[in-house]
Order: C-alpha cells, then structure tokens, then sequence
C-alpha cells in the first residue's frame, strides 16, 4: 500500500540521503518535472494515466539510463531504489524528488567504488590469469544485479580484463607483422617480450583513465536529464526534455546555423582539440586557428581568461560561442608546441552538410538523371532569407533541370525529419494541388495540410530513395507522392515508423518564479499525422514500391524497435488526384525489371548474406576471456565479416560529377573540396543509389509512362 512508503522509506534509508530541500537546483527540477506534468495532461496525444504502470515503466527506463551494464549499482541498493517502483507517480504529482536524491547518491557512490575496484584490477594486471576459462557479458538485460560488492568488485576484473586481453592482441598481431616466424598457436603468454604486456597494460590505463575521468564530469543536471526523459518517453519515445544546452544543440542542427567561430572541437586528455574548421566562418577567415590546435585558455572580450584545463567540451563550447560582432581569445597549443593567443570575431556560422545537394548521374550513352541529397527537413525562422529545405530543393531541381536531367532520384535515406510546414512546401513542388497529410490531436477533427499553389517546380519521372532511418517528415512526403502516384518509392522494407508530430513547449513561459529561469524546454508528441488515403505510418512505416536489401532486412528496427510507441491507427480517408506525373500504368514493369537486376546482382546478393550474418551477430554478447579462445572467437568473427568487408566497389557504367552551377561554391575552400570528393567517391560505390538510377531510366524508357494522365481537380473535403 502506498501509505506505507514513509515509513517504508524511514526505516530503510534514514540517514543515508543528503537532502537538498531549499536548493535552487532542486527547485528547478521540481518546477521542470511539475510543467511536463502539466503539458502531458494539457496536450499530450494520448496522455496515458500516471499511475503504477506508468511509475513501473519510468523506473525501469531510468535505471537503464543510469546503470544499463549493472557496472555501478548492487543488488542491495538497486533493491532500495526499487521501493520507489510504484510510487513515482505519487512523487510526480508531490514533488517530491527523494527517489532521484537517493539514486544520484548512489549512483555517484558507485562511479567512486567502480573507480576503486578498477585501480585495484589495473595494478593487478600481472598476476591475472589470462588463460582461465570463464565469459564476460555485456548485454545488462542479461545480468542480474551483482549480489554484493564483493561480486561487483570481480565484474570489474572481468572488464579490465577483457580490455587488457584485446590489447594484448593488438600487440600480438603487431609483434607479428614485425617477426613472421613468431606464432601463436597457442599463445605463449610466458614467451611474449615484456614490452607486449607494457604496451598493452599502457593502453589498458589509459582507456579507463578516460572512461573515469569523464565520469567524473557528470553532474547532477546530466542525471536529471535522464531522469526527465524516463517521466517523458514513457508518454512515447519522442517526447523528450531539452536543457537550455540541449535546445540551442537543437536549432543549430535544424537552421543549418549558429553564432561563434566556426571550429569543430572534441576533448582531447584535459583541453579541447580543434578538429576541423568550417569553411567560410570567422577561424576559417581569420586564418590562425588550424586543426589540431589544442585549446588552454578562454577569454571574453575586457574579461580574464579562463584555463579550461580538465573542463567539459559543452561547457568550453558555451564559452565560444557568442553573439555575432563580439570578440573572443583562445590561447592555443600549437603543434611545434608554439602558446599562441587568437583573437576572433564571432560571426554567423553556416553547416552547410545538412542543406539540400545535388549531382549529375549519367550513363555511357549521355543518358542524365539528377540525384538530390536531402539530410533533414530544415528552416531557420529567425531569418526570412536563410537556408530552408522547401526553398533549396526548389533551386537544386531547378539547377538540375537546366543542366539537362530527364528525371530525379531524391533521396531521403537517414534524413529522420524536421518541420512539417517544409514537407507541405517540399510536396507542392511536385503536384499542382490537393491535401499532403492529415493531423490529429487528442481531441476534435483531423486538421488537413493543402499545397494550394498550382505551381509545379519539376513534372517529371520521380525515384525517392528511403530506408529504415528514414522518419517523420521524410514518411510524410513518401506517403504523399505514393498516395499520389507520383513518385515510386525505392529502398528498405520500411521506413523508420514515426507517425507523430512534436512542439516544443518553453518551459520558461510556464514559470512564474524568475530564479529559476532557464528551465530548458519539452518536446511533447500532441499529434498523430495520417496520409491522404486516411492510413497511419506509425509504427509500419512507408513500405516501397521496390524493396532493396540492407542490414536491417531480417531485424526489427525504427519505431518498432522502441519502448512504448503509441498503436498504428486509421482515419478517414481524403479526395485526392494530380494531372502531373503518375507511375501506372508501368509500376508493375518498374518492379519487374528492378527484381530481375537485383536477384541477378552480386552485390545485392551479398547484401542478403550480411543482413543474415547482422541479424546473428548482433545478437551475441557474450565473450571468452580465455586469451586463446577470445582470439578464436576475434579471428571466425573477423573471417566472417571480411566476407563483406569489400561489398562496395565503385560501379562502373555512369558518371557522377557535380553541376557548373556549383562549382565556385565547391572550389572556395580545400575541406569543402575534400568533402565533395568524398561524397562523389561514396557515391560511385553506392549499390543503393545505382539502382535507382537504374529504375529512373526504366522510367524515361518506358514511353508511356512519360505522358501525363489529365483527371479532374481534386476535390475540396467539407
């Protein structure tokens, strides 16, 4: 019974929590936790009920959020944490955070002790037994919680020594490449020159001096964060909370933009590694900033530098980042070991690798199919003139056109969504008019987004390359153009499954309390979209015209794959018809001779044999420890992947080249050179792409395809 949760709590835990009453980071969770609760009731799509089941469900994600491999946590105190199972829910209406106090105090108990026991194994490294006969497990569904600390202690020698046994090998194979006549057949551990062992004991240091002092970053905020997201994604897997840090990572990823230097950087030991610079930005301009430079000191303009040794890399970026027209020094190691200060006019930034691309396919017989890249569904509504997806497809589909393309494969693979106002836009350009998606919140009427311009920025064949990775507004688009007729849909057996719509909600706007502020923000699902002919993609995704083998063919992936996704459902279907571009009547010609080249393709058919050796493999988890058998099982691992390891070779039979109209853009920088040949160099190889290159010629050749098919306007839904 519930009631008895106090006293439960004061017999079990008193003493053990340090509470935080009166703190103002606790009340800042508590006012986080109290306005998602609001939202979930207010506007959630389904709102699911707060009761046991939903406490059940929130305490499971979090502890898999906080120990998954069980690493951290006995069975003892996961047992205590536990009591909470059924209660959260009453603590969610309560405020009452002693459940989340109590779980980062252990869980930071356990960094401390997991610390402790690795030292120990790590100056044991000499006496292990590396040739005992026992396994490591690394799937945490399949552990239980280790009995006590003794129990925890030797998890910890297994990790080490599985990671020292993999360095060994590594030194192995290198030792051999160096002496053809050593063998190791078994492996002679007493035999192995002492420097192997201290190399591999070095390497074995030094990962989990890394992997510990990053734990040592955590805060508290980074475990509510996951203890926000369980209360969330319990409601479905889209609803999320975003700290003030998180949102702004957000819109830089959807605008294509931001404003700072324009560097790229990642942690390297204590100070933070310059890892590339981004063309045309301010240390793109400025000159003195290169890579690999490592960063000491920080120092906004009429204010003391920072020494951000030991400093984690979001708060580093925090610091560079500013305001366009403001100054910021970064004092840098170079790599003659020149201290350098640089100063830099922060400016606005452009990403340009998520904006809409194009390249020119063509065949020996001067045959040109335009190929257009989109990886998300972008806009930047702080600025009118910046980059939009709508808008850039638009000019690339132009672009491709003038340079003399008879049909276009778009290609929406791993493109997981964005805003659906770019969708509806993105549709239009390819009809004249009519409905492109239907919307539906928890109550009242479906909502029906329109194309009503009659305008049409290209009229021809249509590929649209799609596979499992393929989400949200990318389904919303194949749907459409399937529905329509007016595209054949090419790729994986499904996409990903995403038929939910996202707002974010500031929870700023929520609190009255000013010293709490910033609260970050939620995205909370409000709203389930269907597809014109009145069917969901939730959950069953978009299925293709013509299916092309991956990894995933025989595994469960996309939103099938999550926790508590919301059920696929229907509604009623629209009017609908377009005088543009059909498919009919040569779909059925289209797949047909599609099947005959993929059956007969060995690349295809190797792609078949991977998925199958994917599906497997991915399933293993358990490894020897015994040095002679991990490098048995390492090497029939090895032997089987290398079967695929040389899959795709660039395909002979067609150029790919970039469009005239690019190439100044292209040529103003050597990254964004290197980057464009390495796309067009991926692209040759790309078996996916090739294909339906393939098909998009069967569908110039095929004459009648080519006509229009005139029908009435679409009709208007009352």
């Amino acid at each position: 019974m519930k009631y008895m949760k106090i006293s439960l709590w004061i017999a079990l835990f008193v003493g053990l929590l340090y509470f935080l009453r009166g703190n103002l980071s606790t009340e800042k969770e508590q006012a986080i936790l109290s306005h998602i609760r609001v939202l979930k009731e207010r506007v959630h799509v389904a709102n699911p009920p707060l009761d046991d089941t939903f406490s059940n469900r929130m305490f499971a994600m979090y502890l898999e959020a906080l120990d998954y491999r069980k690493r951290f946590l006995t069975k003892d105190e996961y047992e205590r944490l536990s009591a909470y199972r059924y209660f959260l829910d009453d603590d969610l209406r309560e405020k009452n955070l002693d459940f989340f106090d109590l779980s980062v105090r252990f869980i930071e108990r356990g960094h401390q002790r997991a610390e402790h026991y690795a030292q120990y194994w790590l100056d044991s490294l000499r006496s292990m037994d590396f040739t005992r006969d026992e396994y490591i497990e690394f799937d945490g569904e399949k552990l239980p919680w280790a009995a006590d600390e003794a129990q925890l202690k030797d998890r910890w020698r297994k990790i080490i020594k599985y990671e020292m046994v993999m360095n060994l090998l590594d030194e192995i194979e290198e030792l051999q490449k160096r002496d053809s006549s050593f063998t190791t057949q078994p492996i002679a551990l007493e035999a192995l020159p002492d420097s192997v062992f201290d190399n591999a004991a070095r390497h074995t240091r030094r990962t989990f001096d890394r992997y510990f002092k990053r734990l040592k970053k955590m805060r508290r905020s980074d475990y509510f964060g996951d203890f926000a997201n369980s209360f969330t994604m319990v409601m479905d897997p889209h609803s999320n909370y975003f700290s003030p840090k998180e949102k702004e990572d957000f819109d830089i990823t959807m605008s294509g933009q931001l404003e700072g230097i324009g560097a790229r950087l990642m942690e390297d030991k204590d100070y933070i590694k310059v890892v590339s610079i981004v063309p045309g930005g301010p240390a793109w301009k400025q000159k003195e900033l290169e890579v690999n430079d490592l960063i000491i000191k920080v120092q906004q303009e009429g204010e003391e530098p920072v020494n951000i040794k030991g400093m984690r890399i979001d708060d580093v970026v925090r610091m560079i980042r500013g305001p366009k027209g403001t100054k910021v020094t970064l004092t840098v190691k170079k790599t003659s070991g020149e201290i350098k200060e640089i100063t830099i006019v922060r400016d606005v930034v452009i990403l340009d690798e998520g904006f809409a691309r194009s390249l020119m396919l063509e065949d020996d017989k001067g045959r040109k199919v335009g190929y257009l890249l989109l990886p998300r569904f972008y806009t930047n509504y702080d600025n009118p003139k910046g980059h939009k997806a709508s808008r850039d497809v638009q000019r690339e589909l132009e672009k491709l056109q003038a340079a003399g393309a008879e049909a276009i494969i778009f290609d929406l693979r791993n493109n997981g969504g964005g805003f659906l106002k770019e969708v509806v836009e993105m549709a239009g350009l390819f009809i004249k008019k009519g409905p492109i998606v239907q919307v539906k919140s928890r109550r009242g009427a479906p909502y029906i987004y329109r194309d009503r311009d009659a305008s049409v920025a290209y009229d021809g064949p249509l590929v649209l390359l799609v596979n499992v990775h393929s989400a949200s507004a990318s389904e919303i688009l194949s749907a459409a153009l399937q529905d329509y007729d007016r595209a054949i849909i090419v790729g994986s057996k499904a996409t990903f499954g995403k038929g939910t719509v996202q707002r974010f909600y500031d929870l700023d706007r929520m609190e009255y309390n000013p010293k709490l502020k910033p609260l970050g923000q939620a995205k909370i699902t409000t709203q389930k979209y269907y597809r014109i002919n009145g069917g969901s993609v939730q959950l069953k995704g978009v299925q293709p015209d013509i299916v092309l083998p991956d990894r995933f063919h025989f595994v469960k992936a996309g939103e099938r794959d999550y926790d508590y996704p919301l059920p696929w459902d229907h509604i009623q279907p629209l009017s609908y018809e377009q005088d543009v571009f059909v498919v009919q009547p040569h779909r059925a010609e289209l797949i047909k001779r599609s099947k005959e080249r993929v059956d007969t393709s060995r690349v295809f058919q190797k792609i078949l044999e991977y998925a199958e050796w994917y599906r497997d493999s991915r399933e293993q988890s358990r490894y020897p420890l015994h040095i002679d058998s991990l490098q048995a099982f390492l090497s029939r691992r090895k032997e089987q992947s290398s079967r695929f390891k040389k899959l795709f070779r660039p395909i002979k039979g067609w150029k790919i080249y970039n469009l005239t109209a690019d190439t100044a853009y292209i040529q103003m920088d050597s990254s964004r050179i290197a980057r464009n040949d390495d796309w067009i160099n991926r692209s040759r190889k790309d078996a996916y792409l090739y294909e339906a290159f393939q098909i998009a010629k069967d569908m110039i050749e095929l004459k009648g395809l080519a006509g229009r098919s005139y029908v009435t306007p679409p009709a208007e839904d009352k």
